[in-house]
């Protein structure tokens, strides 16, 4: 341990960095940097060339952006590089558990440094970086981490969803790119981003299209509000489940149903079933309506509503 210039530091962040805290997470990094200090001390390699940083560049950053010229470093030993990765390992975890990104760029840069391999990590640190120990553990965390930096931080904030990530990587990766560049800026949860990534590209593949050129085909580049983008995916996917439900709803409405009754189908009309629901205050009124459906029955009035059934 020794106190260290920081005009004396070097970094090269492409080499050895691989933190990419959310928002937020940085926020209170920095809150509590101004409150406290620096609390953890840096870490850093002598070389002939100087001092060079390898882990702490936020807190360099810190104190350099507050006018503090001198900061506590741990020397550790650069000539043993399975041994410094598992420090700068360390390093990071004493913040907490990483995330999808920051796994994967650690696996990616940890073994291109070190000479391991996915195997070598699968029987030694992956656990400690919350994956199984098997190779195939890393294969989204590193697909995340050779993402653009807009991508990855719609991952790290939760803009995207984890579970939709073995769609994408199954994929081919120009159609997984292309999903996810179209629905940047769109607000979709994380259900209906898995579904419509799934609908786009069956729909894509059904027509023997990359996803590029079926969303150009059918005019939907320009669709910036995710829900609207979404149904439109939806509609392509499945025209007569599409149609059925436009029928269906015009079909209700020139219904002559009592006004406290309602008629619905099931998801996609699965079952080959309607739901009548109805509402009353006494038994007369349910008997009343009761009845008043029958004679709509009998009188054929329903008979639009066959179709969507058995």
């Amino acid at each position: 341990m020794k106190p260290v210039k920081l005009s004396e530091l070097y970094v090269d962040a492409g080499k050895w960095s691989f933190s990419f805290p959310p928002r937020e997470r940085a926020e209170e990094t920095s809150h509590s940097l101004v409150r406290f200090g620096v609390m953890r001390p840096v870490l850093v390699i002598e070389t002939g060339g100087g001092v060079e940083l390898v882990a702490g560049c936020a807190r360099v950053a810190h104190c350099r952006a507050h006018g503090i010229d001198e900061i506590w470093a741990r020397v550790v030993d650069g000539s043993d590089a399975t041994g410094l990765w598992e420090l700068l390992l360390e390093d990071q975890l004493a913040e907490g558990a990483m995330n999808i990104v920051e796994v994967g760029l650690y696996i990616s840069k940890r073994l291109a440094e070190t000479g391991e391999s996915l195997a070598d990590g699968a029987k030694g640190f992956f656990q400690r970086l919350g994956l199984s120990p098997k190779e195939g553990a890393a294969r989204e965390p590193l697909w995340v981490a050779g993402l653009e930096l807009a991508h990855q931080r719609r991952f790290v904030e939760g803009e995207l969803p984890e579970a939709g990530l073995r769609l994408l990587t199954e994929a081919p990766r120009a159609d997984a790119l292309t999903i996810l560049n179209v629905t940047a800026g769109m607000t979709l949860g994380r259900n209906k981003f898995i579904e419509t990534a799934r609908w786009a590209m069956e729909g894509a593949w059904r027509e023997k299209l990359d996803v590029a050129a079926w969303l150009k085909a059918n005019d939907l580049n320009d669709i910036a509000e995710g829900e609207t983008f979404r149904k439109a995916i939806w509609r392509l996917r499945f025209p007569q489940l599409s149609r059925w439900t436009d029928e269906f709803a015009a079909d209700v409405t020139s219904l002559k149903l009592p006004g406290n009754v309602s008629i619905s189908h099931s998801k996609g009309f699965e079952g080959g079933k309607l739901r009548l629901t109805t509402s009353f205050e006494s038994v007369d009124e349910l008997r009343e309506t009761l009845e008043d459906i029958a004679e709509s029955a009998e009188a054929g009035d329903l008979s639009p509503l066959e179709k969507y059934l058995g």
